[in-house]
């Protein structure tokens, strides 16, 4: 075993994979949340014309959160 190897092991060694079923639950649920919320809110957006407010909005959320 070489270093990349060692490395490697302690980096993704996971004994009992049972520990990361809750993350994938949970991430499967909030990302089905998200699809759901953003495409109830899409077509709302589209209806009232908005999709370059939208766009406009989202970059300056970025803009933000990376300042902070």
């Amino acid at each position: 075993m070489n270093l990349a190897d060692g490395v490697w092991h302690q980096l993704f060694a996971y004994d009992n994979y049972g520990e990361l079923l809750g993350l994938v639950r949970n991430s499967l649920i909030v990302g089905a949340a998200l699809g759901l919320v953003g495409g109830l809110v899409g077509v709302f957006v589209l209806l009232r014309d908005l999709p370059f407010a939208v766009h406009g909005i989202s970059e300056l959320s970025f803009a933000g959160a990376s300042a902070a």
